[in-house]
């Protein structure tokens, strides 16, 4: 009897929990993400990374600025200051890509850009492993 009331005040409790518990928390990031296929990560880092990373440079309110250039892809984060207008600082970063849009190489895809945003993160992420390694045997549990 003591479990089942401790349940019941669980879920009644749960049902009433406020959703302000949980703030909702904006990283001020920016990506600027650029497919180059069938290149070199050196090529990626010369050809893309660089142009991209001197057009954004002078990008207001610009705290820092990282890459990454691997084979295919080239990644570049900007963090702005905290309080910035990320819309604001969004629609500048695309006039400054359509005007190097120019000097990146033809077989290079547009550039994208993506906002971290907390709310697509999963609140839990869960990893199953087997002793036996062999996934027919558990086939019956799927």
């Amino acid at each position: 009897m003591i479990f089942l009331a401790i349940v019941i005040v669980g879920l009644v409790s749960f049902t009433r929990l406020s959703l302000d518990m949980f703030p909702d928390i904006e990283l001020p990031t920016i990506s600027v993400i650029t497919f180059y296929p069938g290149a070199s990560a050196t090529d990626v880092d010369e050809k893309v990374t660089d142009v991209l990373e001197e057009v954004l440079a002078i990008t207001p309110n610009l705290e820092e600025m990282s890459s990454v250039s691997q084979e295919n892809v080239s990644v570049v984060s900007l963090q702005f200051a905290f309080g910035s207008d990320l819309n604001e600082a969004m629609n500048d970063i695309r006039a400054r890509l359509d005007f190097a849009a120019r000097e990146l190489p033809d077989d290079a895809e547009r550039p994208m850009l993506f906002r971290l945003n907390f709310g697509i993160l999963p609140v839990v992420m869960l990893g199953v492993t087997s002793e036996s390694g062999d996934i027919n045997e558990y086939s019956g549990f799927v």
